[in-house]
């Protein structure tokens, strides 16, 4: 099963989260707050800053799954992690920051 990773779990994410969880892909959800609102939607949990690029990263191929999308709608040092996760090995991918997609 395709998987697309969202960085945040807070009421921002919320139409995105929504709209990948009723499209049947899996979710992977990365955000520092174990108790943020959508996380119960995720298929998959990071709990981890999205500030802390390498650490995600880390965590993201440790889970080995086909990602096919990554969502943020974001802005500050979470756009570097965007950006790392973007960049990592594997297929081409789509990218989509504050809800555009760019490929």
């Amino acid at each position: 099963m395709l998987a697309v990773i969202c960085l945040g779990a807070g009421k921002a994410q919320q139409p995105f989260i929504q709209e990948i969880k009723a499209s049947g892909l899996t979710l992977i959800v990365i955000d520092r707050d174990a108790s943020a609102p959508l996380i119960k939607q995720a298929d998959h949990f990071i709990h981890e800053s999205t500030y802390h690029s390498k650490q995600v990263l880390k965590k993201i191929i440790e889970l080995n799954l086909p990602i096919t999308a990554l969502i943020a709608r974001t802005s500050g040092p979470a756009l570097d992690t965007a950006a790392v996760i973007s960049h990592r090995p594997g297929p081409p991918r789509e990218v989509i920051f504050g809800g555009r997609a760019y490929e």
